[in-house]
Protein backbone atom coordinates (compact mmCIF):
# COMPACT_ATOMS: atom_id res chain seq x y z
CA UNK A 1 0.00 0.00 0.00
CA UNK A 2 0.95 3.61 -0.79
CA UNK A 3 0.11 7.02 0.75
CA UNK A 4 -2.71 7.01 -2.25
CA UNK A 5 -4.68 4.02 -0.73
CA UNK A 6 -5.56 6.17 2.54
CA UNK A 7 -9.09 6.70 2.82
CA UNK A 8 -11.06 9.36 4.22
CA UNK A 9 -11.40 7.81 7.75
CA UNK A 10 -7.66 6.78 7.99
CA UNK A 11 -6.92 10.34 6.85
CA UNK A 12 -9.55 11.75 9.19
CA UNK A 13 -7.72 9.35 12.02
CA UNK A 14 -4.29 10.61 10.91
CA UNK A 15 -5.23 14.24 11.06
CA UNK A 16 -6.39 13.65 14.63
CA UNK A 17 -3.16 11.93 15.95
CA UNK A 18 -1.12 14.62 14.89
CA UNK A 19 -3.59 17.25 16.00
CA UNK A 20 -3.41 15.52 19.64
CA UNK A 21 -0.13 14.96 19.50
CA UNK A 22 0.50 18.62 18.55
CA UNK A 23 -1.59 19.97 20.97
CA UNK A 24 0.26 17.81 23.96
CA UNK A 25 3.67 18.98 23.02
CA UNK A 26 2.69 22.49 23.08
CA UNK A 27 1.12 22.60 26.28
CA UNK A 28 4.27 22.42 27.86
CA UNK A 29 3.20 19.22 29.96
CA UNK A 30 6.74 17.71 29.99
CA UNK A 31 9.00 20.81 31.52
CA UNK A 32 10.31 20.70 34.72
CA UNK A 33 8.16 23.01 36.42
CA UNK A 34 5.25 20.58 35.51
CA UNK A 35 6.39 17.57 36.95
CA UNK A 36 3.81 16.75 39.44
CA UNK A 37 0.93 17.77 37.49
CA UNK A 38 -2.00 15.25 38.03
CA UNK A 39 -2.22 15.17 33.87
CA UNK A 40 1.54 14.08 33.14
CA UNK A 41 0.99 10.74 32.95
CA UNK A 42 -2.70 11.14 31.11
CA UNK A 43 -0.94 13.47 28.32
CA UNK A 44 2.22 10.84 28.11
CA UNK A 45 -0.05 8.03 27.37
CA UNK A 46 -1.97 9.50 24.98
CA UNK A 47 0.94 11.10 23.06
CA UNK A 48 2.10 7.20 23.24
CA UNK A 49 -1.48 6.34 22.00
CA UNK A 50 -1.33 8.64 19.19
CA UNK A 51 2.46 8.19 18.20
CA UNK A 52 2.38 4.39 17.86
CA UNK A 53 -0.92 4.75 16.02
CA UNK A 54 0.62 7.19 13.24
CA UNK A 55 3.69 4.66 13.44
CA UNK A 56 1.87 1.88 12.39
CA UNK A 57 0.11 3.38 9.66
CA UNK A 58 3.81 4.61 8.70
CA UNK A 59 4.64 0.90 8.19
CA UNK A 60 1.21 0.41 6.05
CA UNK A 61 1.12 3.45 3.82
CA UNK A 62 4.88 4.52 3.66
CA UNK A 63 7.82 3.55 5.07
CA UNK A 64 8.69 2.49 8.97
CA UNK A 65 10.56 4.14 11.28
CA UNK A 66 13.79 2.81 11.84
CA UNK A 67 16.29 5.39 14.01
CA UNK A 68 18.09 3.40 16.59
CA UNK A 69 20.23 6.56 17.78
CA UNK A 70 20.09 6.27 21.41
CA UNK A 71 18.47 2.86 21.74
CA UNK A 72 19.39 -0.08 23.42
CA UNK A 73 18.13 -2.67 20.89
CA UNK A 74 16.86 -6.19 22.06
CA UNK A 75 15.56 -8.77 19.95
CA UNK A 76 12.12 -7.41 20.96
CA UNK A 77 13.14 -3.78 20.09
CA UNK A 78 14.91 -3.23 16.95
CA UNK A 79 13.94 0.59 16.34
CA UNK A 80 12.14 3.77 17.56
CA UNK A 81 9.08 2.30 16.25
CA UNK A 82 9.26 -1.13 18.37
CA UNK A 83 10.06 0.96 21.46
CA UNK A 84 7.26 3.12 21.09
CA UNK A 85 4.92 0.47 20.43
CA UNK A 86 6.67 -1.03 23.93
CA UNK A 87 5.91 1.89 25.57
CA UNK A 88 2.73 2.72 24.74
CA UNK A 89 2.05 -0.68 25.50
CA UNK A 90 3.50 -0.66 29.28
CA UNK A 91 1.57 2.46 29.23
CA UNK A 92 -1.95 0.73 28.42
CA UNK A 93 -1.22 -2.62 30.27
CA UNK A 94 -0.31 -2.24 33.59
CA UNK A 95 0.26 -6.42 34.77
CA UNK A 96 2.42 -6.91 31.33
CA UNK A 97 6.35 -7.34 32.03
CA UNK A 98 7.17 -4.17 30.25
CA UNK A 99 7.18 -2.08 33.64
CA UNK A 100 9.26 -4.75 35.69
CA UNK A 101 13.28 -4.31 36.36
CA UNK A 102 13.69 -6.78 38.35
CA UNK A 103 11.56 -9.34 37.50
CA UNK A 104 8.91 -10.01 40.25
CA UNK A 105 10.77 -7.47 42.25
CA UNK A 106 10.76 -4.06 41.44
CA UNK A 107 8.32 -1.88 39.11
CA UNK A 108 9.15 1.07 36.84
CA UNK A 109 5.74 1.96 35.53
CA UNK A 110 6.85 5.82 34.40
CA UNK A 111 10.06 7.07 35.76
CA UNK A 112 10.74 10.94 34.89
CA UNK A 113 14.85 12.01 34.51
CA UNK A 114 15.22 15.99 33.71
CA UNK A 115 18.42 16.55 32.01
CA UNK A 116 21.53 14.87 32.63
CA UNK A 117 21.41 12.82 35.56
CA UNK A 118 22.02 9.22 37.21
CA UNK A 119 19.32 7.93 40.01
CA UNK A 120 19.94 4.62 41.89
CA UNK A 121 16.55 4.51 43.40
CA UNK A 122 16.34 0.90 44.49
CA UNK A 123 19.83 1.03 46.67
CA UNK A 124 20.79 -0.18 48.59
CA UNK A 125 19.26 -3.49 48.11
CA UNK A 126 19.92 -2.92 43.83
CA UNK A 127 22.54 -0.86 42.09
CA UNK A 128 20.45 -0.59 39.39
CA UNK A 129 21.25 3.41 37.70
CA UNK A 130 19.02 4.76 35.62
CA UNK A 131 20.56 7.32 33.50
CA UNK A 132 19.63 10.31 31.69
CA UNK A 133 22.37 10.99 29.11
CA UNK A 134 21.47 14.58 27.65
CA UNK A 135 21.41 18.07 29.65
CA UNK A 136 18.62 19.29 27.21
CA UNK A 137 16.28 16.58 26.83
CA UNK A 138 13.69 14.94 29.62
CA UNK A 139 14.06 10.58 29.90
CA UNK A 140 11.02 8.30 30.98
CA UNK A 141 11.51 4.88 31.71
CA UNK A 142 9.53 1.83 31.74
CA UNK A 143 11.46 -1.02 33.49
CA UNK A 144 15.07 -0.71 32.39
CA UNK A 145 13.86 0.88 29.06
CA UNK A 146 13.87 4.70 28.42
CA UNK A 147 12.50 6.84 25.42
CA UNK A 148 13.66 10.63 25.13
CA UNK A 149 11.17 13.37 24.66
CA UNK A 150 13.51 15.32 22.00
CA UNK A 151 15.66 12.21 20.40
CA UNK A 152 12.95 9.60 19.80
CA UNK A 153 9.55 10.82 20.68
CA UNK A 154 10.05 14.12 18.87
CA UNK A 155 12.36 13.67 16.12
CA UNK A 156 9.96 10.26 15.45
CA UNK A 157 7.03 12.51 14.95
CA UNK A 158 8.70 14.48 12.72
CA UNK A 159 9.79 11.85 10.53
CA UNK A 160 6.60 10.05 10.56
CA UNK A 161 4.72 13.30 9.40
CA UNK A 162 6.92 13.62 6.22
CA UNK A 163 5.83 9.95 5.34
CA UNK A 164 2.26 10.52 5.73
CA UNK A 165 1.75 14.29 5.16
CA UNK A 166 0.37 15.64 3.37
CA UNK A 167 -3.41 14.31 3.39
CA UNK A 168 -4.69 12.86 0.40
CA UNK A 169 -7.92 15.62 -0.50
CA UNK A 170 -11.33 14.20 -0.19
CA UNK A 171 -13.29 16.84 -2.15
CA UNK A 172 -16.84 15.74 -0.95
CA UNK A 173 -16.36 14.98 2.59
CA UNK A 174 -15.14 17.02 5.33
CA UNK A 175 -13.02 16.13 8.56
CA UNK A 176 -12.33 18.57 11.31
CA UNK A 177 -8.88 18.63 12.88
CA UNK A 178 -9.82 20.74 15.71
CA UNK A 179 -13.07 20.12 18.01
CA UNK A 180 -15.50 23.00 17.74
CA UNK A 181 -15.22 25.64 20.45
CA UNK A 182 -16.84 25.38 23.37
CA UNK A 183 -18.55 27.59 25.56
Amino acid sequence: MTKDDIDFFTAGDIAQDVFRIGEILESNIFEPENRYHPLVKSAFTELMVCLNDLMRKSIKYAMRISFTDDIDTTKNITDVTDLIRFIRDAMCHIHIYNHFVVHGQIKASFFILYGKIDVAPFQPDHDIVFSSDYSDDVCFFFGLYKIYLVRHILRAFNEVQKQLLPLPEFPNDIFTYKPPHRV
